[in-house]
């Protein structure tokens, strides 16, 4: 019973291998086709990949102090600062898409800090709501105002500005237990 079992498996997961494979598309374009050398053609993605934005980069200790500076000093951490003592940080990267209309951002995609090693997991056209090859990426610091967590303050910072960008907070409802090493 187990072979016949096994042996079932095994059929089924070269059928779904080979299905897959034949459903992909090709990145190369009809030999007929010729594209002028001025224009830029990009790869069609046809599987996840990585992409490591240029912008992203470790920082250094100046830096990062730099960074939290400047979120403890936007409106909204202000405001929570005179409610709550107790704050720990956490710094990452987050990309913000420019709204269409040219004011401000229509969404954005938050990422650990460490996606300057393993890069940003990009998906095929369809399969992603905010492309973030197609974002302004920025460090951003979020702070959790209270003990337990009450309420989080997100700030996307221009390092180079030494401004924020973007600001928004949130209640801290559902979020993981903080472990000690979390802690500031």
């Amino acid at each position: 019973m187990r072979r016949r079992l096994l042996l079932v498996t095994t059929l089924l997961v070269v059928v779904v291998l080979l299905a897959g494979g034949c459903t992909g598309q090709s990145a190369r374009l009809p030999e007929e086709e010729e594209v002028p050398s001025e224009e830029k053609v990009e790869p069609v993605i046809t599987e996840s990949s990585r992409w490591f934005p240029d912008s992203v980069r470790w920082l250094s200790d100046e830096e990062k102090g730099k960074l939290i500076e400047i979120a403890m000093s936007s409106p909204k951490a202000v405001e929570w600062r005179q409610k709550e003592s107790q704050y720990r940080t956490m710094i990452g990267w987050i990309a913000l898409q420019p709204d269409p209309s040219g004011e401000g951002y229509s969404g954005y995609s938050k990422y650990e800090y460490e996606i300057v090693e393993t890069g940003i997991l990009v998906y095929p056209p369809g399969r992603m709501v905010l492309d973030p090859r197609d974002a302004d990426i920025y460090p951003e610091v979020t702070i959790w105002f209270g003990e337990p967590d009450k309420w989080g303050v997100d700030v996307a910072i221009d390092l180079e500005e030494e401004k924020v960008v973007f600001e928004e907070d949130y209640p801290a409802r559902g979020m993981p237990p903080i472990r000690p090493e979390d802690m500031n």
